[in-house]
């Protein structure tokens, strides 16, 4: 398999393998009534919060916040040349791009690393200013999802899922 069990978890509670004989989850029997939402989120936060939890699970492996949600739907255009520059983002990476954070990009998204030929080619991308690393973040998610039936697509879909679903009811 090339989920993590955590994936694997998150993906069987989603669908109703909780353990209670389906009764709870989004297919299940009841729905999804033990999950209360979030009314925290604002309006903008609301309806953009694929494209805020496709950037932060590309480029930071994790679900949004709801702080986090709120402030970037404010601030769209700003949010994925704003990550590079995150203190969270220097943690992870250091203060310099490398092939490293590409490999991330690909273990966040995909549970595998980058093939060589994808990493050079990327890599050259980005220090030749074609692209933004957090452009490339969420151009690596995209394309995964333009391509069903495939791992990636499942990958990211499934994580995608799990992540809107964790911010909407934190």
């Amino acid at each position: 398999s090339t989920f993590s069990p955590y994936d694997l978890f998150a993906l069987q509670w989603l669908y109703g393998g909780d353990g209670l004989a389906g009764n709870y989850g989004i297919n299940s029997t009841y729905g999804t009534s033990l999950v209360s939402y979030n009314t925290a989120l604002n309006q903008n936060a609301q309806q953009h919060i694929t494209e805020i939890s496709v950037a932060y699970l590309s480029y930071f492996g994790r679900p949004a916040d709801v702080s986090g949600a709120n402030y970037w739907a404010e601030n769209l255009g700003n949010m994925l040349p704003s990550f590079s520059q995150s203190d969270e983002s220097k943690n992870l990476f250091g203060s310099e791009f490398s092939k490293d954070q590409i490999n991330q990009f690909y273990l966040n998204l995909f549970n595998r690393n980058a093939d060589d030929a994808g990493l050079d080619y990327w890599y050259n991308e980005v220090t030749s200013g074609n692209i933004s690393a957090g452009n490339l973040a969420v151009s690596l998610a995209t394309s995964a999802l333009s391509q069903t039936n495939t791992a990636d697509f499942f990958s990211v879909y499934n994580k995608l899922s799990a992540c809107e679903t964790f911010t909407w009811i934190m």
